[in-house]
């Protein structure tokens, strides 16, 4: 089987610091291919996609969330980063509720979602605020179907720009379908 994939710029040109890089966009999807296969257990799906999109975009820690539709919520079984958040996670419920932080607010909306600052009040706000300060994230979408949640997060406030947006949005659907299949199989 293979994947032809369309791109096309989302901002501007190459010298535009919120322009998507195409070579990169490409190299990612193109690992997630050459990667994940139907042999892979979903954890080590999960864990090795984390992998490769924070190879490129670097971020403190990185979450999959999978949309459970039975009990209308998201359910975080991808994660990189810091454990004491899951600790704390799993303390206020373990899981993200439609409009519940920045996952839930994505999954409600099926919109991407870049947060610079926590502290700005207008921004969408985590779950769990202690921990990070600036995020981005999309849903996963299999047609009008939600599979769940890619997010990325930063200690540092201002890490994430269009740019970063525009690459997630890019390799969106990849992840998505790779996800689908490896739970299909």
């Amino acid at each position: 089987t293979r994947t032809v994939v369309v791109m096309r710029e989302i901002a501007g040109n190459t010298s535009n610091p919120g322009a998507l890089d195409l070579s990169l966009a490409m190299n990612t999807i193109n690992e997630i291919g050459e990667t994940i296969n139907a042999s892979m257990g979903v954890e080590q799906v999960y864990h090795a996609l984390l992998t490769i999109v924070m190879k490129a975009i670097p971020a403190h820690a990185g979450e999959i969330c999978i949309w459970d539709e039975a009990h209308k919520h998201l359910s975080p079984l991808g994660w990189s980063g810091d454990s004491a958040y899951l600790i704390k996670l799993q303390e206020v419920g373990g899981s993200y509720r439609l409009g519940e932080g920045i996952s839930g607010w994505i999954a409600q909306y099926h919109k991407a979602a870049l947060v610079s600052n926590v502290a700005d009040g207008t921004a969408i706000q985590p779950k769990l605020g202690e921990f990070y300060r600036s995020y981005v994230g999309v849903p996963l979408l299999l047609g009008a179907r939600l599979i769940g949640t890619l997010e990325l997060a930063n200690t540092q406030p201002n890490t994430f720009g269009q740019a970063h947006l525009a690459l997630l949005q890019a390799v969106s659907k990849q992840v998505a379908i790779s996800i689908y299949n490896t739970e299909l199989y």
